[in-house]
């Protein structure tokens, strides 16, 4: 007979958390946290019947389509319109950056990871690892890769969701002190972060799914293992089936 995996009561707590919050898909976050898409559906159910003056709370709900499919919740911001437009593969470097945010669970906690990326040569130019999802998260990831890539900052787009931490205004003004463009899915819809996804996906399926985690730090020396894996030695089909840096170097010597 099998086993019903059993869940804390503060994962379930930060799910149903996340779900109601709406900067992410239901389908993402049940990815995120490794459990079924249903299970999270269950607890937000639950807790609209044990708290019914927050049920008129809408999910944004995201299935993985097998065919195309657009959604209705398919908006962008009003002052923020989507530049990038699922254009994942722009002929040059220090132009097109995407960042996202996921998490990572300890026997301590939740560790955030806050990636950007080069869609360019589809490397990870920055990141920050931290204990607390807010904006300063997303501030610092992106500071880190600057100052590691300088890039000319008036000819760069950085896009992301509409996650909070993104439409905050330290985040925003961030931005604006460097003159980045800033661009952002519409709601509810993972396709048009879809590169970013896949980087997650990819971390967690090939490494960190097989790990298990004391604490904070120990998350933190995984995930910069797995980075630098990433950009110096796995080879990706999107660009040629060469690494993220040989493709950086390949692009700076035909610039």
């Amino acid at each position: 007979m099998k086993h019903q995996k059993r869940y804390d009561d503060q994962l379930k707590q930060q799910a149903i958390e996340m779900a109601l919050e709406g900067s992410k898909s239901v389908a993402q976050i049940a990815r995120d946290l490794d459990i079924k898409d249903n299970t999270l559906y269950g607890w937000v159910d639950k807790h609209r019947r044990d708290n019914p003056d927050k049920a008129s709370t809408k999910l944004v709900v995201a299935k993985r389509p097998k065919k195309p499919h657009y959604y209705p919740v398919g908006k962008e911001l009003p002052n923020i319109p989507n530049h990038l437009n699922r254009e994942f593969n722009p002929p040059n470097i220090n132009t097109h950056w995407v960042g996202d945010i996921t998490y990572i669970r300890s026997h301590q906690g939740w560790s955030y990871l806050a990636t950007v990326m080069d869609l360019g040569n589809k490397e990870i130019v920055g990141y920050e690892i931290s204990k607390t999802p807010d904006a300063q998260l997303a501030k610092r990831a992106l500071i880190n890769a600057i100052a590691k890539h300088q890039p000319d900052t008036t000819q760069l787009m950085f896009h992301s969701d509409q996650g909070v931490q993104y439409t905050a205004n330290l985040f925003k003004d961030c931005l604006a002190l460097h003159k980045i463009t800033q661009s952002m899915s519409r709601r509810g819809n993972c396709w048009d972060d879809a590169v970013q996804e896949r980087f997650f996906r990819n971390l967690k399926t090939e490494y960190l799914n097989d790990l298990s985690f004391i604490n904070h730090q120990s998350v933190v020396d995984a995930v910069e293992k797995y980075i630098g894996f990433y950009n110096h030695k796995r080879l990706n089909s999107a660009i040629d089936y060469l690494t993220p840096v040989q493709k950086r170097l390949e692009m700076q010597k035909l610039a």
